[in-house]
């Protein structure tokens, strides 16, 4: 068995409308927003996944459309 790197993990979570696998796939890109009327730069998850990947960290998001989501984001320790 190999031996699993320290880290830290956080996630939020909503109960939300959800994400289509489609949605999922863009949320990381700048500018993508779902928010068609309410307005939104789109920029939020965009900026959060630069700053996991630069502190060497990942991110991962989990949802479903009328389930709401889970985004996790984990660090090396």
């Amino acid at each position: 068995m190999l031996p699993r790197e320290a880290s830290v993990s956080v996630s939020v979570t909503d109960n939300g409308i959800g994400m289509s696998p489609e949605a999922i796939d863009k949320a990381f890109e700048p500018y993508f927003t779902t928010r068609d009327t309410e307005g939104g730069a789109g920029l939020g998850l965009a900026i959060v996944y630069g700053f996991v990947r630069q502190s060497g960290g990942d991110v991962r998001i989990a949802s479903q459309p009328g389930k709401g989501t889970v985004v996790e984001l984990s660090f090396p320790a």
